[in-house]
């Protein structure tokens, strides 16, 4: 999730956390004084009415510190002047740095990061430089490099507890400069999976967004700000996770998936030739026989044998087969749906909360309304189209 702050959270915050030192201007005049903190300069302006106290963005030790290591890792960095320090809860401190200087100057490059507070690790990192504007992808062998060279000088000897992912997504995008000049932005993004016991964790990992030149313009832990701040500066307990030598085998666990599984046979009126992409005309269909699965996916216990989700197991047996008459129905309410439903085909759901209706137009035949009920519990979900 992106943390965006709007500018009156920021300068709440600001006015909340900076420190305030009076300056008496003897002149009418704006000024300013730099002071340089491992290449990156904090600035102290001073109020041109000479009349109000001046306020001065201070990092204390651990935050300079913090931030000095990513100056080394991104010398872009030090080009930049501190704007605000700001605190996200207790366990997090954030920082904006930009090269703003207050001249018709056509784009500012900005950067924003995110540290832990009491480790100083890195949690987040962006940055729009636009000098680095472009709409142009990386190649993926040029996004992977970048991207393990960044994420290998971030985590250090942490390193060794991710794996990159062979997937790459890509993303688009644009923003405006204070002028109001697009600027648009493309990236490949790359990521990384936390190891447990030498196995991929199904869960947040970190991603790197790499641009078609190489640089490096997004770091980003997955799901830290979702996590309660218990947990925020406390690693996975890797004594809660059974051991790899106990998981059955992989051949083992395919027969147990295939005893879960039914091929049903049945008729389609309008099966695609081949699925339309976005935007495209109505595509050639034709009615076919074919076997459909009773179960699109089932998880494993490696260490029990046994599905993660007991129902799997009674699924096959709970699944009601329909054969189609050429009949044509019409209904304009939910509750015409569900007598529609237990006159010609039996079904009962009158005990299923209703879950809205939605009408939209069918994907494979342009033109054409469908309207869709849905029906769900705890325990069973339906949904019909008419």
């Amino acid at each position: 999730m992106k943390r965006v702050k709007d500018a009156t959270a920021v300068m709440l915050a600001v006015g909340m956390l900076l420190s305030t030192t009076t300056a008496w201007a003897a002149e009418k005049e704006a000024s300013s004084v730099q002071e340089v903190i491992g290449g990156i300069e904090i600035e102290q302006l001073t109020d041109e009415d000479a009349e109000q106290p001046v306020a001065k963005v201070e990092l204390n030790k651990s935050q300079r510190q913090a931030l000095e290591k990513i100056c080394q890792i991104m010398p872009e960095l030090k080009e930049l002047s501190v704007e605000y320090v700001y605190d996200e809860g207790e366990t997090i401190w954030a920082v904006t740095l930009s090269d703003n200087t207050g001249d018709a100057a056509p784009g500012v490059m900005h950067a924003r990061l995110a540290f832990e507070t009491n480790t100083g690790n890195l949690i987040e990192f962006d940055i729009q430089n636009p000098d680095w504007v472009s709409v142009e992808l990386p190649t993926s062998g040029l996004a992977k490099e970048k991207a393990a060279e960044f994420a290998r000088q971030v985590l250090e000897d942490k390193i060794k507890d991710y794996q990159m992912s062979n997937q790459i997504s890509y993303g688009v995008g644009c923003s405006w400069d204070e002028k109001g000049n697009e600027i648009p932005w493309a990236s490949a993004n790359v990521q990384f999976e936390r190891l447990v016991n030498g196995i991929p964790f199904l869960g947040p990992g970190i991603r790197v967004s790499v641009d078609a030149a190489g640089h490096v313009t997004e770091y980003y832990i997955e799901g830290y700000y979702e996590r309660s701040d218990s947990k925020k500066d406390n690693d996975l307990d890797l004594a809660l996770f059974p051991d790899p030598s106990l998981a059955v085998t992989r051949e083992a666990a395919e027969k147990i998936y295939a005893d879960l599984l039914e091929m049903k046979l049945n008729y389609v009126e309008r099966q695609p030739m081949q699925y339309p992409g976005f935007g495209n005309e109505e595509v050639d269909t034709r009615p076919v026989l074919k076997y459909t699965p009773t179960i699109t996916y089932a998880f494993i216990d490696a260490v029990t044998g046994k599905p993660l989700d007991e129902s799997q197991e009674q699924q096959s047996t709970s699944l009601i087969s329909l054969a189609g008459e050429g009949k044509k129905f019409f209904t304009g309410t939910p509750e015409e749906a569900v007598a529609l439903l237990v006159a010609e085909t039996g079904i009962d759901i009158s005990g299923i909360k209703f879950n809205g209706e939605e009408e939209r137009e069918e994907h494979l035949e342009p033109g054409v309304k469908v309207k869709e009920y849905n029906w769900c519990s705890n325990r069973r979900s339906f949904q019909s189209r008419f």
